[in-house]
């Protein structure tokens, strides 16, 4: 029975709203009052609209027709008790209570209009409300932290900087005074000293306590990743590259994947911090960097941009005489000034794109790739009888080695996956909002990934996994999901193309368990994938503040016996288990 005819033929309701051990209660007498049965359908309907927002069950049931026979009563939730109503003022003054916003819904809704006067500040009030102590004018600061990490967010994120630098000030006077350290978690702060700390950040932290980041139930979304990367780890194929001699002591056991969505949510696992060249990888960068500086018109007047089908490291030009190769593009950045200061301008553009995490360089690597750079060599003196490089290139050697510099670049699967996810986000590093690339370049870099990024094996993964991908002989793959994350895998073992072997398994358990490919969102499409970006069609509105204070009562529930991450846990159960438990009864 749906709700409408519920309140139709039930003059009293019960309503038991649940999840695990936590219940609200509420029984209403309607069979006389109508202004109370519309205040309690628009009370209600906000509740199954909050269950529906948050995948959580909602059990209305014991609902009978109670029949007072003209007598004015109302039970209450409190005590289960009949309580007389005397008068009709009464029951509009109840009816007002129902509908009127308290002083805590009226702060948060500043966080759905950001552009109200004073709104930052109603932000700020509404956080310290939402994680204030009960009984106390204090807020915990470590519970917010804790949340913030349960939505994907670091402490570390440059975003979260200011506040966490005016915290620890706060924090190192508070521990002067009392003359002990308090450990993140056991933070408290006054009113004025959290949302001091909390203005720093409160655009950022308001986006996600209102559950409006890309990937809405992140642990449920990663518990996945987890599994994925746990089957790709049992893969032994493959074989490092030996015919650079830096690459071929790589250890073949190292796997590590990260991911950074354009809302900077981020997640790693394995040898996500194990520093590796970027190899081929760099030439993604290379181009984009390239075409912002200059254009993609002018870079295409040296390069082409359609791939030749041949071999990735063949001496052969297009049919408008065009190199299709990297070398090229390479010696079309800065070409003006001297190698040091050209090599210096590309490690600060890398590391803008990275977000500050960690781009280094090996010069062992660098080394050892000239030496055995004879195909290289072979390939650019054709170029320059053919007079393709650019007329600022006056030395065949210095454009190599500025070549191999930038492809002995090193980094991680941390700052790749930073790297790649500036891409997913139209050039805009999505852990410090600058602009890196140009979105023009961007979309460029990103069509030339997805038709040659992949060695000679791009148009049969282009087809099985459908995004844009480029991938090093160090074992390195950077994945591109526009507008939604980027992907770093690394693992050194490669398959006869000269891929990841458990990077290319990886893709393709992504694409068979997660709707990113290209073309999985045509309409009339009968796929059964995850959207892991999916919400409910409440949760495409902001979130009403009448469910900002059932999730502040949540957070009061916790108190002491439940720790906001537990209390996060529940609010974001994996899919399967919210299949299960999403019942109605009536």
């Amino acid at each position: 029975m749906d709700l409408p005819s519920l309140l139709k033929t039930a003059p009293c309701i019960k309503v038991k709203m649940f999840a695990d051990d936590i219940k609200t209660y509420g029984i209403y007498d309607l069979s006389n009052y109508d202004e109370v049965r519309q205040a309690l359908e628009l009370s209600i309907k906000r509740m199954l609209d909050w269950s529906k927002m948050w995948d959580l069950p909602i059990n209305l049931d014991k609902c009978s027709v109670m029949r007072t026979e003209g007598r004015k009563e109302l039970i209450t939730a409190t005590h289960h008790k009949l309580r007389n109503i005397p008068s009709e003022k009464t029951i509009e003054n109840l009816s007002g209570n129902l509908l009127r916003p308290s002083s805590m819904t009226s702060l948060l809704r500043t966080l759905f209009n950001p552009y109200e006067k004073e709104a930052t500040k109603g932000q700020e009030d509404a956080i310290f409300e939402l994680f204030k102590i009960p009984g106390k004018n204090e807020a915990s600061i470590g519970r917010l932290l804790t949340v913030l990490k349960s939505f994907g967010l670091r402490v570390d994120d440059p975003r979260l900087k200011p506040m966490m630098r005016r915290l620890k000030q706060i924090e190192k006077q508070e521990e002067a005074k009392m003359n002990e350290a308090v450990e993140p978690e056991h933070w408290k702060l006054g009113r004025e000293h959290f949302k001091e700390c909390v203005a720093h950040s409160v655009d950022l932290i308001a986006q996600a306590l209102r559950n409006n980041l890309v990937i809405p139930s992140w642990h449920t979304f990663i518990d996945e990743i987890r599994i994925i990367y746990q089957e790709c780890a049992e893969i032994s194929d493959g074989n490092v590259a030996s015919y650079i001699p830096q690459l071929a002591r790589q250890s073949p056991h190292y796997w590590g994947v990260s991911i950074c969505t354009v809302d900077g949510q981020r997640a790693s696992f394995g040898d996500a911090k194990t520093p590796f060249c970027v190899q081929s990888v760099s030439k993604a960068f290379n181009y984009a960097i390239a075409a912002s500086d200059l254009g993609a018109a002018y870079v295409h007047t040296y390069v082409g941009e359609v791939t030749s089908g041949r071999l990735f490291n063949e001496i052969c030009f297009d049919s408008r005489n065009k190199n299709s190769g990297a070398i090229i593009v390479t010696s079309l950045i800065k070409n003006t000034i001297d190698m040091v200061d050209r090599f210096d301008y590309v490690i600060t553009q890398y590391r803008k794109i990275a977000g500050g995490e960690y781009i280094g360089f090996n010069n062992a690597t660098f080394l050892s790739e000239r030496a055995t750079a004879d195909r290289n060599y072979a390939i650019s003196y054709y170029m320059k009888e053919k007079k393709c490089f650019p007329p600022e290139t006056t030395s065949l050697t210095d454009a190599l080695d500025f070549y191999f510099q930038l492809c002995s670049v090193e980094g991680n699967c941390e700052s790749l996956s930073v790297m790649a996810a500036t891409l997913a986000n139209g050039g805009i590093c999505p852990i410090t909002e600058e602009k890196c690339i140009n979105p023009n370049a961007c979309r460029d870099v990103l069509t030339l990934m997805y038709s040659c990024g992949m060695y000679d094996a791009s148009g049969q993964f282009s087809f099985a996994v459908g995004l844009p991908t480029k991938s090093g002989v160090s074992g390195v793959m950077i994945v591109v999901v526009p507008n939604v994350m980027g992907i770093a895998l690394f693992s050194p073992p490669l398959d006869a193309l000269g891929n990841s072997c458990r990077g290319v398994a990886f893709c393709k358990k992504l694409i068979a368990k997660f709707n990113f490919h290209n073309y999985d969102s045509l309409l009339h499409a009968t796929s059964h994938k995850v959207d892991p970006k999916r919400r409910d069609k409440e949760r495409n509105l902001l979130l009403r503040p009448s469910m900002w204070l059932d999730l502040k009562i949540w957070l009061r529930l916790g108190g002491l016996l439940r720790s906001t991450s537990e209390i996060c846990r529940l609010l974001f159960t994996s899919r399967e288990r919210r299949k299960s438990q999403k019942k109605f009864y009536v």
